[in-house]
């Protein structure tokens, strides 16, 4: 009798624990995506010079009006980013400064490491090379009363230049984010000094998908 009656106290305690296990769900996958590949169009305003040959340009303030960017992933932490530009410059003459027009094609290349300071704050920090074909025209200076002492041949040559960025992206749907850049761009042979902010619109074109489940509670 009191065999019978363990057996039977077991048997109902595992079936509660039977029927409390179905309450228990299963959690969904947890997916993480992490974007890859990702196509931009960006604009920006720099502040720009040039040290000439035969002179120094003043600053201005320059609008690029279009960049294409291609960014793609190295690892979970680190990417590299290429931008290819237009840009034209006009440097007025002064008394004290040389004036020419320019026109600048250029490439861009930085790898660029993520680095997070908060939830919300999660920079990119990058360096790399750009490398541009710029044609020089209307190179002269003026004297103090602004007359014309000395115009200069026309030129065409390649320029070299170390850059430094930061980039910070917001999200805003599965497919686009919005990035704001800051760069420096310090010229290793003839080419313009460079300081600038834009923004640029990137647009995922894959993304790579971390899933994770939690498993049963026994």
């Amino acid at each position: 009798m009191t065999f019978n009656s363990y057996a039977a106290a077991i048997g109902g305690l595992e079936s509660i624990s039977e029927s409390e296990s179905e309450y228990i769900a299963k959690p969904e996958p947890i997916k993480q995506s992490v974007s890859a590949m990702q196509l931009g169009f960006g604009t920006n305003i720099s502040r720009v010079s040039l040290d000439d040959d035969v002179g120094q340009t003043d600053k201005l303030i320059s609008v690029q009006a279009l960049s294409i960017y291609f960014t793609n992933r190295l690892n979970q932490n680190m990417r590299y980013l290429s931008e290819v530009n237009i840009s034209k410059y006009g440097f007025e003459a002064s008394g004290s400064y040389l004036g020419q027009e320019i026109n600048q094609q250029g490439l861009r290349f930085s790898v660029q490491k993520n680095t997070t300071i908060s939830r919300d704050i999660s920079p990119w920090l990058g360096g790399g090379l750009e490398l541009s074909n710029s044609s020089y025209r209307k190179r002269h200076t003026v004297d103090s009363q602004g007359f014309l002492l000395k115009e200069y041949e026309n030129e065409t040559k390649l320029g070299l230049g170390l850059l430094l960025n930061v980039m910070q992206k917001w999200s805003i749907n599965d497919y686009m984010d919005i990035t704001a850049k800051i760069e420096y761009s310090v010229p290793v042979m003839k080419s313009v000094s460079r300081v600038s902010i834009g923004f640029i619109l990137f647009f995922n074109l894959n993304s790579n998908y971390n899933n994770t489940s939690l498993e049963n509670v026994e």
